[in-house]
């Protein structure tokens, strides 16, 4: 049967084979004494120069005490320079990095270290004593902590017990003699370079191998003048986005700063400081979620500040619609809003639109460079032609090496002729652009953030009153979707919507919350072979959310 293979319309882009850390800093001595890093409220600042002097003292810090290719470590943090120089740091050493949201909760982190084979956690005291907690019940294999706070002392990482705690400022004080001897034999191709932890297309988290190759492909395809083409001595991103998430680390820690471009790293949102650093640092690109987007529109804040450098807007991570997109670009004075399509899967991503290509709601983009992309009938497998919806599929240089530990998963994602099966439902249209139309996956997106309903509905089916559950995605203006369950109660069983939200509440981190709510139910839908039913309940809150 022939297929019917959508390759890029853009020329294809040269991929060099090499270490990660290589490619990434080689124009750095061209940046100089431009500013790289800037901490939104501090100010403080590193430029290029120091920032890749300083990453090779850390990489030889590491070396020097043992640390090789290979060994895995944690950066369980909130965004900040230092984050930035951590992580580019452990990959210069030839390390394999995982970055985790330090709001999971004790177990869920745990899972992770666990699972990736983390031996060692990078992090700042406002989450040590989590750390701490979550890192004594792994000894003796993950015992190192490092705290990346530049005002800590040894007074806090005294009383560590079975752990090792040091300073990461004594690693920027190496004098990087053994950098020199960090490891040549990193194959770009097979070795790993950072593990995100994604739940694909369905179930609990897993770790994805992404090697040097793959990040170094997405670099290269999304840097064409009429893609993603920064400017150094001009351009600054905000990252207000979390380097621990795909989006924040490759766009805006790697992506950014490989072109030249400053970026202003804040450690949360909040909406004034959020302002006052655009204004302040003359922020040029704001690579935002839709929830932010939103908050542009909406807040009366606004127009308190002087936004007039932006020029343009990245939306990802969720789908945003169309009134938003009109109206902040209105509300800005802009008439650049563009919106990418990918996954954690593919380093991340696999489509996006050419500058030229206006405002085209509901679009994720074009295929990318040395990108093919095949839309399939979910049933019979069969490729579509223009404009039918059926299963995205994808194969380039970005998609992932495999899922770590797993390989069903893994064979159930990736087909041997190297089609990543995206889950996601859409089409192409005569000009290329990608339109995502459904979910065949059941993640729910909340604020940007993948919620897994299987690890909801375990932690739930744990309580003792409820017999069965099923949790699915609320449509929500400002986040995308709340995650909501359906409870049945066992026979002679009597709690409250509240009790169960608190249950949940106390074992997840809290954008995995039953913010949409508790529906108590007489029967959960199911198939024959007793599979729920997830698309009726899905459906249910679709048709509830047009009638509002």
């Amino acid at each position: 049967m022939t297929q019917m293979v959508f390759k890029s319309k853009f020329d294809d882009v040269q991929i060099p084979e090499k270490p990660f850390s290589e490619f990434f800093f080689e124009h750095f001595d061209r940046y100089g004494d431009e500013v790289a890093l800037v901490e939104a409220v501090s100010g403080q600042t590193y430029t290029f120069r120091q920032m890749k002097q300083l990453c090779e003292r850390v990489a030889s810090g590491m070396l020097r005490k043992g640390w090789k290719k290979g060994d895995v470590v944690c950066i369980f943090s909130y965004n900040s320079p230092e984050y930035c120089i951590a992580f580019h740091a452990l990959a210069a050493a030839g390390l394999t990095i995982t970055t985790c949201n330090p709001a999971y909760t004790v177990e869920e982190t745990q899972h992770q270290l666990r699972d990736s084979g983390a031996r060692a956690v990078f992090t700042v005291k406002e989450y040590l004593p989590k750390v701490k907690e979550i890192c004594e019940a792994l000894t003796p294999h993950c015992r190192h902590v490092w705290l990346m706070d530049q005002d800590a002392t040894q007074a806090d990482i005294a009383g560590f017990n079975s752990l090792n705690g040091e300073l990461f400022k004594e690693l920027l004080d190496d004098d990087g003699s053994v950098f020199c001897n960090r490891p040549k034999n990193i194959n770009p191709k097979q070795d790993v370079l950072v593990i995100p932890y994604s739940s694909g297309t369905t179930g609990l988290a897993k770790g994805v191998m992404l090697t040097h190759y793959n990040l170094i492909a997405n670099l290269c395809q999304l840097k064409p003048s009429n893609l993603l083409r920064l400017d150094y001595k001009h351009d600054s991103l905000i990252a207000i986005l979390p380097f621990f998430h795909i989006y924040g680390m490759v766009v805006i820690m790697s992506l950014a700063l490989y072109q030249g471009a400053k970026v202003v790293s804040m450690k949360k949102f909040e909406p004034n400081s959020f302002l006052a650093a655009v204004q302040k640092y003359r922020v040029t690109v704001l690579p935002l979620v839709p929830p932010i987007v939103l908050f542009l529109c909406k807040s009366p804040l606004v127009k308190d500040y002087d936004l007039s450098s932006v020029r343009e807007i990245f939306s990802g991570a969720a789908p945003l619609g169309k009134e938003q997109a009109e109206e902040v670009t209105a509300k800005l004075g802009i008439n650049c809003l563009r919106q990418g399509y990918g996954m954690t899967e593919l380093s991340p991503t696999s489509h996006f639109p050419p500058r030229d290509a206006g405002l085209r709601h509901g679009s994720g983009g074009m295929t990318l460079p040395n990108t093919e992309c095949m839309i399939v009938d979910t049933e019979t497998g069969q490729s579509l032609s223009v404009g039918q919806d059926g299963e995205v599929l994808v194969r380039g240089p970005q998609v992932m090496k495999g899922y770590l530990n797993n390989e069903k998963a893994t064979a159930e994602t990736i087909k041997k002729d190297g089609w990543l099966c995206t889950g996601d439902i859409g089409h192409l249209d005569e000009d290329g652009h990608l339109f995502i139309t459904d979910r065949l996956k059941e993640l729910i997106k909340c604020k940007g953030f993948q919620v897994p309903p299987a690890q909801l509905e375990s932690i739930l089916l744990t309580h003792p009153a409820i017999q069965e559950c099923a949790v699915v995605g609320k449509p929500d203006d400002r986040a995308g979707e709340l995650p909501k369950a359906y409870v049945m109660l066992r026979q002679g069983h009597v709690t409250s919507a509240l009790e169960i939200q608190q249950y949940l509440a106390e074992k997840v981190a809290p954008y995995k919350r039953l913010s949409g709510g508790v529906e108590f139910v007489s029967e959960i839908p199911k198939t024959a072979s007793g599979k729920i039913l997830r698309r009726v309940l899905k459906q249910k809150e679709l048709e509830a959310s047009k009638t509002k």
